[in-house]
């Protein structure tokens, strides 16, 4: 197992991505990640929003092509962190 720190650009603080020898992200540790579900609680809180509040709050987190509400470090690979 591998840990790594990065900044997540949704909370922009720093989580740890842990992975396995492979590179896939096995647990991700922040306090706004659920693990059973692999989703993200702020993104969640913000889809309670208007269709503007979703909109600007997609565009600061550079995810305009998105509106999934899983972790985007929970889906990557080691080498794309």
């Amino acid at each position: 197992m591998t840990l790594t720190t990065v900044r997540c650009h949704v909370s922009h603080e720093p989580v740890t991505c842990v992975t396995d020898l492979e590179g896939a992200v096995v647990n991700v540790i922040c306090s706004a990640f659920e693990k059973e579900r692999r989703l993200c609680r702020l993104k969640q809180r913000d889809l309670s929003g208007g269709p503007l509040s979703q909109f600007l709050e997609r565009a600061a987190d550079q995810t305009l092509s998105s509106r999934d509400l899983r972790c985007d470090l929970a889906l990557r690979r080691a080498a794309g962190l």
